[in-house]
């Protein structure tokens, strides 16, 4: 008999990798980076994007670029 496991299968719907929101602070075209300010400092990561973009990304590059910047923080 099998058994299912509800925290596997909720496991999967999470993202694999750390993904953070943040702004384009530098622009390097040579080498296809870009500059993301965030939280705790600035990261360069792989990806193309324009300067003052706010993009969404993880430590391999740059996942999407949020173009109308909706974002609300609400804190509890």
């Amino acid at each position: 008999m099998a058994t299912n496991n509800p925290w596997a299968n909720f496991k999967t719907l999470l993202p694999q990798e750390v993904q953070f929101r943040g702004k384009v602070v530098a622009v390097d075209t040579t080498n296809n980076r870009v500059k993301v300010e965030r939280n705790d400092g600035t990261l360069w990561v792989s990806g193309s994007a324009s300067l003052s973009d706010t993009v969404i990304a993880t430590n391999d590059g740059v996942k999407h670029v949020i173009r109308n910047d909706n974002y609300q923080k609400i804190e509890v």
